[in-house]
């Protein structure tokens, strides 16, 4: 792979050395595919919408690329999936409150993120393609649940209270789990 001035992450590295070999062999047709996600003045912008972009459709999505106002690639992005979204609540309480997204991708799997707020601090996401993808929705869910555990665990004395409902909803999942549900 031809050296860059810029940091490039580990999972983009394939596409990248995809493009080179494609600049190296003068490959016309790879290098015109390349070119329908930016330009070669924003290399890394269309080798990463590239790469971006395989991924969506590797997940069952179809559709021609669509790029936002900066030139990224939003197919692949959670918010613009946000209606197709199954919102699960964990917790309202007092201010806190914690709840997960779940997507079904069109390749029959599933995702997660999660949305967490608490005394302290917090944290949310969409899910996405570039999301770990789980076979069921079940095992997308307990993942999720299992995160949102180990923050409220890891939390003031005050958001530690809140871990016996997520417990709680943890073992719900399992014992549906148990009925085949």
């Amino acid at each position: 792979m031809k050296e860059r001035d810029y940091f490039i992450p580990k999972c983009y590295i394939p596409m990248y050395d995809r493009y080179d070999r494609a600049v190296e062999e003068k490959d016309e047709k790879t290098l015109l595919w390349f070119h329908q996600f930016g330009s070669e003045e924003w290399e890394r912008q269309m080798i990463e919408n590239a790469h971006d972009y395989e991924l969506y459709l590797s997940c069952g999505y179809t559709g021609k690329p669509s790029f936002n106002s900066a030139g990224w690639l939003e197919n692949a992005n959670g918010y613009f999936m946000r209606d197709q979204m199954e919102i699960v609540w964990v917790f309202k309480e007092n201010g806190a409150r914690a709840y997960v997204q779940l997507l079904h991708h069109p390749n029959d799997t599933w995702v997660s993120a999660i949305d967490i707020t608490l005394s302290l601090g917090g944290c949310c996401g969409y899910p996405s393609v570039w999301d770990k993808q789980y076979p069921t929705r079940r095992e997308a869910l307990n993942a999720a649940l299992d995160n949102i555990i180990r923050y409220v665990a890891s939390g003031s004395k005050t958001d530690q209270r809140l871990l016996p409902l997520v417990k709680q909803k943890r073992a719900d999942t399992q014992q549906l789990n148990l009925f085949g549900w």
